[in-house]
């Protein structure tokens, strides 16, 4: 299998350009073989399936639900629940994609964290996400709040948004030449 994240940035740029063939391929290649015996790779076929026609989105989304009840804890990495809560935005279960990121950070509270590395939330595919009125708790939980209220050093700051800036030409480059 392929290192995610690099297979996902693939298969985000794949997506954004309409070529979920192209997307199916990047996202099965970075299934662990656990999900990939579970039928995983189907799952991910109907996701996209359900994306490219509304007519199927329900089956998607069972489909996703099947399997994210046969997986196993350990299974269910940080990584995967993120594809699961963007593929669930995706089809418009939100109150599924709710409620998977409400059994996560649980699941992370117990072992003490919040989990890492939610920047999922800030795709462009996770706006109805984001607008949802339930987003206010998930941001707390996640001490969005409190982050925002920290005093925070503006030299710092200026170089995050030059990254931040940086990443987003190379993947627009990556998306031109594609």
């Amino acid at each position: 299998p392929r290192v995610t994240p690099v297979s996902d940035v693939y298969a985000a740029l794949a997506l954004h350009a309409e070529r979920y063939a192209e997307a199916v391929e990047y996202d099965i290649e970075s299934l662990s073989p656990a999900l990939r015996d579970k039928g995983a790779a189907d799952t991910i076929r109907a996701v996209y399936a359900g994306i490219e026609d509304p007519s199927k989105k329900s089956r998607a989304i069972a489909a996703l639900q099947r399997l994210e009840a046969g997986a196993s804890p350990a299974e269910l990495t940080q990584g995967v629940r993120k594809q699961l809560l963007r593929w669930y935005t995706l089809l418009g279960a939100l109150d599924v994609a709710y409620a998977l990121m409400t059994r996560s950070l649980d699941h992370f509270a117990r072992s003490g964290t919040i989990g890492a590395g939610w920047g999922v939330l800030w795709l462009p595919e996770m706006k109805p996400f984001r607008q949802d009125p339930r987003f206010n708790a998930i941001a707390a939980r996640l001490g969005f709040f409190e982050f925002a209220l920290m005093e925070i050093n503006v030299g710092e700051l200026q170089m995050m948004v030059r990254l931040v800036e940086m990443m987003n030409l190379r993947l627009q480059f990556l998306d031109a030449t594609a």
